[in-house]
């Protein structure tokens, strides 16, 4: 299970310690889940701070997940709200070690 980041897009959640994410699956549909601040971070690699995203404007960023296998045109990924989904490899990109974990 490889450490790696899902490109996605965050927005605001109901509570300040919490990010909705939408992601979108190989088959075309959007996935749309809720992640723990600290496993969000912008496309560069920085976290997201407590007040980002701001209210109604959606930020393109990284989730942190695990790679937990491949598929003929993706791959199956662990996300932090506890779920499996299958993404285009072109979503994904390699994570540092010590970056926030997920447990599988």
């Amino acid at each position: 299970m490889d450490p790696v980041f899902l490109n996605c897009q965050f927005s605001l959640g109901a509570f300040s310690g919490e990010r909705v994410f939408e992601v979108k699956q190989l088959n075309g549909e959007t996935y749309i889940g809720l992640s723990p601040l600290h496993y969000c971070y912008h496309q560069e690699g920085r976290g997201l701070g407590p007040t980002e995203p701001q209210q109604g404007a959606p930020l393109n960023g990284k989730l942190v997940a695990r790679k937990i296998g491949v598929v003929m045109e993706g791959a199956r990924v662990a996300i932090p709200d506890g779920r499996a989904i299958t993404v285009r490899l072109d979503l994904i990109s390699k994570r540092p070690l010590g970056e926030a974990h997920v447990s599988v």
